[in-house]
């Protein structure tokens, strides 16, 4: 036998082998290196002795190594012990093959439970060990020149560290040519390669230049733009043809198999996910199918991965309500209970006035439209999840059968387990304070780069507790429940309500409410007396409170259809840190042109500089009038670029399927006539080229394939603009002086769209 000897690294990345695992490790001088752990998957069968016996039958047929153990596990629901069949198999491959046909065969009435776990996730959850794990692994050179293999580990680190180290990474980043838009809804262009701040531009040969790229860099990571859905497909394709590899990864056969692209429906929308293309000992993450990335930067998806047990590659093409459920899973099988692998909770009955009463949501009230000055922001933490750990709000405890004297949810009437604590707190309450931690060292650094790195994980923590709440109503969450869901808002409905009176009672009047937020105001406060208040308001909530800011002024804005009439989430103000607010306005909605979002926010700055109503008004006449006027200008002469005026659309149909001209359908078939294969949710660009025309093919182009130089709808785009301004524009100051109806564009030529 060989000599065991230690080594120290960050566990990079786990991946299936025919007998075990091949684990990663990236060392101190960012050397990468592959090592085999010995790890058998698992699963678990329940059913009286006939039951087993068919379960049996169809394992006899598996010619891999399948190993048997009688135990018993804890059923979630009603908490009791039951006697199951432990099934492991140290062929990995294998393992979810076997899951797939006993799940095709379970009209023999057996149950299988903590069947569909990743085995990598599985990995994880069972070694202690995580993603990005710092660890010593004493290892041991195989006779054969294969993977050295793991005889023991210890760990180095923590999941819930605050301040963990990281090896050294060499990023590499590759995309193409001609503007951060999808490259297949345009025609090819250069492929652009930067690493170690060198950038390169790769118009022949590209299969060679990147091997070559890749030998000579050996980086740890490939951000791409549109990788998944465009480069690497056409990449790989390019490499087959010419009868070369392309080793994005670290081995002969570098990629992982890839999931197919979908479209799926979710939270009233269509929504669509591109294919996936993972790469065995180096990462591959697209920017643009990412987003924790785009929300949260690298950072914060290395955060999640390690709390998660998700590897960073999968974590970043996954959902933050993914990660929840990942970390729900690691504390069931932790509290050894079976995962059943269907959700098999459903709603309870309820009359149509029980419905009325529970199915309510969020408490929101309705802004009086308007002004306001010296305006404080009352902001509960993380209400939800609070109240959900607080309460003990999970599916198990919510709706108690053995608790008779229970405590009851508020209007809802359902009584909540004192007996047990729920699987729901026991997982979110380390996130919580976890969180809570880097909002406080966020306040106490000075290194601004320090800063951003604590802001963009406090940020994943934020979106994994806002999925918390959304998975604990949502019909397939493996945890969830609608009972527990509605609990939780009614618990936070009699929070606002609290809070509401108990800041009218200290004499501040009470503007607006939304869900978790308050806006008030008092005569002669100041922001110290306004922080007092909601010390207050804690005490007599007992949920964490703080005050987000206080204004110098915000504006509510009216609905469209009434002006009388406030909408709830359609604000913008500036705090007294110069820091601006905004919700609900054009500025924010993916499909407003760039030049308009531009110019709002352009304006949006000089009005941030307002102390009051007066000074508002004064900025609006001497220094917003001429930003509005230099880009009206512009676009009534023509002058603006395509990608100025692209409007982002999302398919909601098959575009065969369109039953109307509209632009947006008419601009999908375009495409696709094209050659370009589009499907539900995805995204497309279009530029409106003539918005009153006949013929639909005629309104609106695609973006990547418009001819130059080409007219574009000045009229359209004028009023979208306009819309824009109106929002800022307190009474109607730009309005009357650019007089838009005196200003005909009828008989005017249209705008033409020229290279510059």
């Amino acid at each position: 036998m060989s000599e065991r000897s230690p080594i120290e690294g960050w566990v990079f990345d786990v991946q299936e082998e025919a007998r075990g695992v091949g684990l990663w490790l990236v060392d101190g001088q960012g050397k990468a290196q592959k090592f085999f752990y010995p790890f058998r998957p698992y699963f678990y069968i329940a059913g009286n002795q006939s039951r087993l016996e068919a379960a049996m039958r169809v394992l006899n047929q598996w010619k891999v190594p399948i190993f048997l153990e009688r135990v018993e596990k804890r059923e979630f629901y009603s908490d009791r012990a039951i006697p199951c069949l432990k099934v492991s198999t140290d062929s990995p491959r294998a393992y979810s093959k076997i899951v797939k046909a006993l799940t095709a065969a379970r009209e023999g009435g057996f149950e299988l439970y903590t069947c569909d776990i990743p085995v990598a996730q599985l990995f994880f959850i069972e070694t202690g060990m995580f993603p990005m794990a710092r660890v010593v692994l004493e290892v041991e050179e195989a006779a054969d020149g294969s993977s050295p293999l793991i005889h023991s580990f210890s760990l180095r680190d923590s999941p819930w560290e605050l301040d963990y180290s990281l090896p050294p990474l060499v990023i590499m980043e590759i995309e193409m040519e001609g503007g951060r838009g999808n490259p297949s809804h345009r025609p090819m262009g250069k492929l652009v390669v930067k690493v170690d701040g060198e950038e390169l531009v790769i118009e022949e040969d590209p299969i060679s230049s990147l091997k070559e790229i890749l030998s000579r860099h050996a980086p740890h990571v490939i951000l791409s733009r549109w990788g998944d859905s465009y480069l690497m497909p056409n990449l790989q394709r390019l490499a087959s043809a010419s009868g070369e590899s392309l080793p994005f990864g670290r081995e002969p056969w570098g990629y992982v198999p890839r999931k197919r692209g979908r479209s799926y429906f979710t939270y009233g929308r269509i929504l669509f996910t591109a294919s996936s293309y993972i790469f065995k000992g180096r990462w591959h993450l697209d920017l643009e199918n990412s987003f924790i990335i785009k929300e949260c930067g690298l950072e914060g998806l290395i955060e999640l991965s390690r709390l998660s047990k998700i590897p960073v590659q999968r974590m970043a093409r996954t959902s933050t309500g993914t990660c929840i459920s990942a970390m729900q899973v690691e504390r069931a099988i932790k509290d050894d209970y079976l995962i059943p692998l269907k959700k098999t909770q459903v709603e309870e009955f309820k009359t149509a006035d029980e419905l009325l009463t529970t199915d309510k949501g969020g408490l929101t009230y309705k802004p009086v439209p308007g002004f306001y000055e010296e305006v404080a922001e009352i902001d509960f933490a993380s209400m939800y999840p609070t109240l959900m750990a607080k309460f003990n709000l999970s599916p198990e405890t919510v709706g108690c059968k053995c608790c008779p004297d229970a405590p009851r949810v508020p209007e809802a009437g359902f009584r909540v387990c004192t007996r047990r604590k729920g699987l729901i707190a026991k997982t979110i309450e380390p996130l919580l304070k976890k969180r809570q931690r880097y909002k406080e060292k966020i306040k106490s650094t000075q290194d601004p780069i320090v800063q951003e790195i604590y802001r963009r994980r406090q940020t994943a923590h934020k979106w994994c507790l806002v999925t918390t709440f959304g998975f604990l109503g949502y019909r397939n969450a493996r945890f969830g429940k609608i009972e527990a869901h509605e609990s939780t808002t009614a618990w936070g409905r009699e929070m606002l309500l609290r809070a509401k009176e108990i800041v009218e009672e200290r004499g501040y009047r009470f503007i607006h409410g939304l869900t978790d937020s308050l806006w008030v105001k008092k005569e002669g406060m100041k922001k110290e007396d306004y922080q007092e208040l909601t010390k207050i308001v804690e005490e007599g909530t007992g949920i964490p409170i703080s005050l987000e800011g206080f204004y110098h002024w915000i504006s509510f804005l009216p609905s469209r259809q009434d002006p009388k009439i406030g909408v709830p989430a359609r604000f913008f103000g500036v705090f007294d840190t110069g820091k601006l607010k905004v919700r609900g306005l054009m500025v924010r909605k993916r499909d407003t042109p760039p030049f308009v979002k531009k110019a709002l926010l352009e304006i949006l700055e000089i009005l941030s500089r307002a102390g009051d109503k007066r000074e508002y008004k004064v900025l609006l006449e001497e220094a917003v009038q001429p930003v509005v006027e230099t880009t009206m200008e512009k676009l009534m002469e023509g002058r603006m670029e395509p990608e100025e005026l692209s409007i982002l659309k999302r398919l909601s149909h098959d575009p065969l399927q369109y039953a109307h001209g509209t632009m947006m359908a008419a601009v999908a078939q375009e495409l696709l006539a094209r050659g370009v294969q589009l499907m539900p949710g995805e995204s497309i660009q279009m530029v409106i080229t003539d918005a009153s025309a006949k013929d639909p093919s005629s309104r609106a182009r695609a973006l990547g394939f418009l001819d130059l130089p080409h007219t574009y709808d000045r009229s359209k785009y004028r009023e979208i603009f306009m819309d824009a301004i109106r929002e800022v524009d307190l009474d109607g100051v730009l309005e009357s002086r650019l007089n838009p109806e005196d200003e005909s564009t009828e008989n005017q030529p249209q705008g033409f769209i020229t290279y510059r």
